[in-house]
């Protein structure tokens, strides 16, 4: 990867960064596309390093709103009680999926937030 390549992927992460901090999106859908357009790699591949970038993204997010009061404990127990099952499986069969079908999986599921943000 040259520098130019590098020093985008960088100014990206910035701006992915930013996003997840004032809105809690980028990690997974800005991020995702970001990745899966510059980058020659399996689908499984992508979603991988978007999580583990997502997962330090968040922690260091999330302890910023914990120090600003912003976190409501008991909903974010609930939610992880259902996502932690969900990422086990999910993790387990991404390298199973077919790359194309993946690929529709992660676009569809863009759009459907996309639109339910536009929507409201």
């Amino acid at each position: 990867m040259n520098f130019k390549h590098r020093l985008f992927t960088i100014v990206l992460g910035a701006t992915g960064g930013y996003l997840v901090g004032l809105t809690s999106i980028g990690a997974g859908s800005v991020m995702l596309v970001i990745l899966l357009l510059l980058y020659p790699l399996a689908p499984a591949v992508i979603v991988g390093t978007d999580v583990v970038h997502g997962a330090v993204l968040s922690l260091v997010t999330g302890l910023s709103h914990i120090a600003h009061g912003n976190v409501d404990f008991g909903l974010a127990g609930m939610l992880l009680l259902g996502s932690v099952p969900g990422v086990l499986v999910g993790s387990l069969l991404a390298p199973k999926v077919p790359e194309r079908p993946l690929k529709v999986i992660l676009a569809g599921m863009i759009i459907f937030a996309g639109v339910r943000l536009l929507v409201g």
